[in-house]
């Protein structure tokens, strides 16, 4: 893994007064291939990829009196994630998502495309940045270069013109069942709007205090846009009732704001 290298450079920055950071790093990993018998050839025995990791660590803007004291969050390594995986022409909305089952993660997604691993992403839990003396939140991203490399440019890239009416967001927050996956919720929203919804975006995962046993929060933002006029709040609250009915009634979810 690249994680301790990463982390290596995190707590080199923060000894020297740097405590705010973006950065990636690449390389090869390599795993025992629990299938191969001991006395094979040891090229068998181990199996070697390139990875591509990402860190944020501190806050996002240079202290400045324009700016405000805003810190990296979930959501930052996530869109980060995103977009590089649309850059490279890959849809992250077409591949499966799950919550990271990882135990170097606190809160965490995993995105994947039939058996092939795509991207591990979230916050890394307080027992591993402890062994590392470092004493604030760190975002850290783990992509497969090898399996992403083979997907990029295959699909077919589409454009369309601007459109001259503003997209609309709004955010809903909401405790579920620790069953419920994202893909539930993102092709429920779409079942029950296929006209205005342009988009669904899980921004935060939290479990802990606060959160009942079994349970987490999930907080999801919905865009919504009309290509013909400028949307209305009555158009929009009109929206979000029936998408949050939906969810309580499908999901049993407990709308928090």
């Amino acid at each position: 893994s690249l994680l301790s290298s990463g982390l290596e450079n995190v707590i080199y920055n923060l000894n020297r007064q740097t405590s705010d950071m973006m950065f990636y790093e690449m390389g090869k990993t390599y795993r025992l291939n629990h299938g191969v018998e001991k006395g094979e050839n040891v090229r068998r025995r181990f199996d070697e990829e390139h990875h591509l990791s990402m860190f944020l660590t501190g806050r996002k803007y240079r202290e400045n009196w324009k700016t405000s004291d805003e810190h990296f969050s979930f959501y930052d390594i996530h869109h980060w994630v995103k977009l590089l995986l649309e850059r490279l022409g890959i849809n992250a909305d077409a591949l499966k998502m799950k919550e990271a089952d990882k135990d170097y993660l606190q809160q965490g997604l995993e995105y994947s495309k039939g058996k092939k691993a795509i991207a591990t992403l979230g916050k890394l839990s307080s027992s591993v940045l402890k062994g590392f003396d470092i004493e604030q939140d760190v975002f850290f991203a783990d992509l497969n270069w090898d399996n992403i490399l083979q997907m990029s440019g295959a699909g077919e890239i589409q454009f369309q013109p601007v459109r001259k009416f503003p997209e609309v967001r709004r955010d809903l927050a909401m405790i579920l069942d620790q069953e419920v996956a994202f893909g539930e919720i993102r092709k429920l929203a779409f079942e029950k709007e296929r006209k205005l919804l342009k988009s669904v975006n899980l921004f935060d995962v939290y479990q802990g205090s606060n959160i009942p046993e079994g349970k987490k929060s999930y907080a999801v933002s919905f865009v919504l846009q009309d290509p013909h006029k400028t949307l209305n709040d009555k158009q929009i609250d009109k929206v979000m009732q029936k998408l949050q009915k939906s969810y309580e009634d499908k999901l049993q979810a407990e709308i928090r704001g």
